[in-house]
């Protein structure tokens, strides 16, 4: 069969699946299975359960459930919430106040987590009363939290870098350190684009004073309390920076140092490691559906050198590189609003990713570009899964509401991707210094 039929065959058993309304992790299977048994032979199709064994037994997957247990804990042992009420003191002195902590809380999250909807659930339950009592502005509030939830996915740990590492064979340790600069950069343009707004209309946030209103040294001196978590995130960013230690073996130490950290604050018991444990379990069992599913499906597909054709086809376009780069960056952006940003990812990736190698794209850098166009998936309706989680903490908000305040921030994150698309040492620059590059 001509690999351009086959292309269409798959494309379109994958929309009406997805439109008989479906579960992607199942409909990933079930279209694997069709594929499987449509271009390849009979007897080599009957080995899907070695193919998809062979997918998941990776020493670098076992990264995926250490991580989701370590930001459990930290979730459901309420560390997340000591986090943010000891920064909260040090960002009323910046213009907009408690909305710069939901942002910076939101980054630290990250560091600490890896998880974007809990880091958009815990801000969210903690900073949604206290903004309200003090009359901040509704939409502008719910897109601060947003926002910083969201950096969840960039700031390293990430879940979606080590499937990009998994699929793609690049360095995961070379993916977290790659997304620190463009995630602080994130982070500054959120909070710019808060002071901006606050500075030309104060009426958005309350006055400073009325906040309650700590002085500098009592503000700097609310860090102490979340020492060890601080001392967390550098132990297990600097080991994977240094050599010493393999993505999965840093989140096996972050297992530890969150269980010890939680036990320490006195906050750790069976109830916790239950919930965390459950919670693990679901959302690894999710995860490993989807990237078992995309496995098999494109198995068949590498086989008869569909993808092969396909870049060699795309790469002989008259189209300079930047043009085709920006048609994959608003194929992303249109599956976002459809689909969950990380079936996207695994679903296209290994379509689109031979592609950029062939156009001379770093590897690395399209890994950051990947997890950014990941998180724009989360704000754009009608499937913006952290509008949705946000939605469910007040359900008697207007969903027009939260989407009102998403796009503001929305327009923030493509607007740091620009800059990345235009200066890529940004992403770059640490793991060629990592690798002595």
């Amino acid at each position: 069969m001509d690999w351009s039929a086959a292309l269409l065959i798959t494309v379109g058993l994958l929309l009406v699946l997805l439109a008989s309304g479906m579960r992607i992790a199942w409909a990933l299977l079930v279209l694997g299975l069709i594929v499987l048994f449509l271009f390849m032979p009979a007897n080599q199709a009957l080995l899907i359960g070695h193919m998809a064994w062979i997918s998941t037994r990776s020493f670098l997957l076992c990264a995926i459930p250490l991580f989701v247990f370590m930001s459990q804990i930290l979730f459901r042992s309420g560390l997340a919430e000591v986090i943010y009420r000891s920064i909260t003191p040090l960002l009323d002195h910046f213009p907009g106040g408690l909305l710069h902590s939901n942002i910076v809380s939101g980054a630290f999250l990250a560091a600490a987590t890896g998880a974007a909807v809990a880091s958009v659930a815990t801000i969210g339950t903690v900073a949604l009363p206290e903004l309200e009592k003090r009359k901040y502005d509704p939409i502008l509030s719910y897109g601060t939290i947003l926002a910083g939830g969201a950096l969840g996915n960039l700031i390293p740990p990430s879940v979606v870098m080590i499937i990009y590492g998994a699929m793609t064979d690049v360095s995961v340790g070379q993916l977290f350190i790659a997304g620190i600069f463009p995630g602080l950069l994130m982070a500054s343009l959120h909070m710019g684009y808060t002071a901006i707004r606050v500075s030309l209309k104060p009426s958005l946030v309350p006055t400073r004073w009325a906040e309650g209103y700590v002085p500098w040294g009592k503000s700097l001196c609310g860090l102490y309390k979340i020492w060890p978590i601080i001392l967390l995130v550098i132990l297990v960013l600097g080991s994977i920076y240094a050599g010493v230690a393999t993505p999965t073996e840093a989140a096996g130490v972050g297992c530890l140092g969150a269980l010890v950290i939680s036990a320490g604050y006195r906050r750790l018991h069976w109830g916790v490691v239950k919930q965390a444990a459950t919670e693990t379990l679901k959302m690894t069992g999710m995860i490993m559906f989807i990237f078992m599913g995309a496995k098999i499906m494109s198995t068949p597909l590498i086989n008869m050198g569909v993808f092969y054709e396909l870049t060699n086809y795309i790469a002989a376009l008259p189209v300079l590189p930047i043009g085709i780069l920006l048609a994959i960056y608003l194929m992303y952006l249109i599956l976002g609003c459809f689909m969950s940003g990380l079936a996207a990812i695994v679903i296209t990736l290994p379509i689109v990713y031979p592609i950029i190698v062939s156009l001379g794209f770093d590897p690395v850098w399209f890994g950051v570009v990947t997890v950014i166009l990941d998180e724009a998936g989360g704000f754009t309706p009608p499937v913006g899964m952290y509008m949705y989680v946000l939605q469910g903490l007040r359900p008697n908000t207007p969903f027009k509401d939260i989407v009102r305040g998403a796009l503001q921030y929305l327009t923030m994150l493509m607007l740091g991707l620009a800059i990345i698309t235009v200066a890529p040492p940004i992403a770059t620059f640490l793991p060629r210094l990592m690798i002595g590059g």
